[in-house]
């Protein structure tokens, strides 16, 4: 059942953001840590086996013209555009080749925030 928006705190987003600033790497279990650490390699390798896919390049191509400053990278790409454009073309280059919709036991990406 979903929630109305009259029935979600009016400061959650602020009390998450807080409770993340605040974390702490060493209050966190260590099994946390350890899966936090492997799925932080398959999101990155993930981006780099895809950073080559013509989707990519086709979306680098395509939005190049909008970059703003060279302020970011781009997983196994040359060019370096602004922040929000890097956060967009990784995010494409880290699921073009990720399979986790065909697998049946493993319905989300592990690198999704998520764990099933």
């Amino acid at each position: 059942m979903a929630l109305k928006q009259a029935e979600l705190p009016n400061d959650l987003t602020r009390k998450l953001a807080r409770f993340v600033t605040l974390a702490r790497l060493a209050d966190m279990p260590e099994a946390v840590r350890h899966e936090a650490k492997r799925t932080l390699l398959n999101w990155v390798g993930c981006a780099l086996g895809g950073s080559q896919h013509e989707t990519v390049a086709n979306a680098v191509a395509a939005l190049s013209a909008f970059f703003g400053a060279r302020q970011a990278t781009l997983f196994g790409r040359p060019e370096r555009p602004d922040v929000l454009h890097a956060a967009l073309l990784n995010g494409i280059s880290s699921h073009v080749l990720d399979f986790d919709d065909t697998h049946a036991q493993t319905t989300i990406h592990p690198a999704a925030s998520t764990r099933k």
